[in-house]
């Protein structure tokens, strides 16, 4: 769904303790060693040139229910929340916010 303004106001007026962190699966199961991860290069050239970074610090999950201007039914959407991290070279800059509904 489009994040309107209606859909944002509620999602940002739901009381703290609806909202569960989301713990993501891992995209497959490893049947025999984990390889040693190489170094990540990218990040420290990012850092070293000071380019601007943004980096998924949470997620969280809750469910609202909402009925559109014209329908006669409610409906269950699920909002992620995603707060990123804004950095420039080295230094932190902002966190944002962001929603998604479903």
């Amino acid at each position: 769904m489009d994040a309107r303004a209606v859909l944002l106001k509620r999602a940002e007026e739901l009381p703290k303790e609806s909202w569960k962190v989301l713990v993501r699966k891992p995209k497959y199961t490893v049947k025999t060693q984990e390889r040693q991860k190489p170094e990540n290069i990218k990040e420290e050239i990012v850092k070293e040139k000071g380019y601007k970074n943004i980096r998924l610090a949470s997620e969280r999950v809750a469910e609202f229910e909402y009925q559109p201007g014209k329908c006669e039914k409610m409906y269950r959407v699920v909002a992620l929340e995603k707060n990123l991290t804004v950095e420039e070279g080295k230094k932190a800059l902002t966190d944002d916010i962001q929603y998604f509904f479903i």
